[in-house]
């Protein structure tokens, strides 16, 4: 589970991220991508739109200033982080799926 913690009105909260669907995963695919090639050189409507991605992940429960505001850490580690693990997260599901049997047990034969 993907986790955010935020300082809001003066408060510590905690926000966990809503199931990850695919079409969110491409773009969190996209923008790690467009963020990687950037290699330091940031443009302001590509950390707006990272900081978007995060609000939404997070099902907009918070805004993007409360993001820019409580967030007690830097930008530049927080979005590479999370659109891997984004990423990642649906990977894993996807990989897992179907969920593997459990091992068959082999029936016991009997000794001559």
């Amino acid at each position: 589970m993907i986790q955010i913690t935020l300082i809001v009105d003066g408060r510590s909260r905690t926000y966990a991220a809503a199931e990850v669907c695919m079409r969110t995963s491409l773009e969190a695919y996209r923008l790690f991508r467009e963020y990687s090639a950037a290699g330091g050189d940031y443009s302001d409507d590509l950390l707006a739109r990272c900081a978007s991605f995060v609000c939404g992940c997070f099902g907009d429960v918070f805004t993007v200033d409360q993001l820019l505001d409580g967030y007690q850490g830097s930008a530049f580690a927080l979005y590479p982080s999370l659109l891997n693990a984004v990423v990642g997260y649906v990977h894993d599901k996807i990989v897992n799926f179907p969920e593997p049997a459990a091992p068959a047990t082999e029936a016991a034969t009997p000794a001559n």
